[in-house]
């Protein structure tokens, strides 16, 4: 059996494409992801087998608000350097300070909360 990723790819549907790659993409570089993909309304990056994408697609229900709290998903965690978190902070992710050794890092937007979570590496 080959060793797989446990997850091939996640896709994040966003409202403004333009606002959440200047987000995602310097935090994702900054984990060793390399640009894969490039398209009118989305951007892929890549590590190893696996891959992020954003799209801003046009089946997009806006009238839908995000519920981290309700069913689906509550946050994705992805490990990463202390550069990592430093390079997400400076792209306007904020810290959630109760997570004990974990660093959560928020998007800052009252109805959504994506973070960024995970033991930071010592390097």
């Amino acid at each position: 059996m080959t060793d797989l990723p446990l997850v091939h790819h996640v896709e994040l549907w966003v409202a403004d494409l333009t606002a959440a790659v200047s987000r995602w993409e310097p935090l994702l570089l900054a984990l060793g992801c390399q640009e894969d993909q490039r398209w009118e309304r989305g951007r892929s990056w890549r590590l190893g087998g696996s891959y992020l994408v954003l799209e801003q697609n046009a089946d997009l229900r806006r009238d839908a608000a995000y519920d981290r709290m309700g069913a689906g998903l509550n946050h994705l965690a992805l490990r990463g350097s202390r550069d990592a978190v430093t390079t997400a902070l400076s792209c306007g992710w904020t810290v959630r300070v109760d997570t004990g050794e974990a660093v959560h890092l928020l998007d800052g937007t009252a109805s959504r909360s994506r973070s960024f979570s995970g033991r930071p590496d010592p390097a």
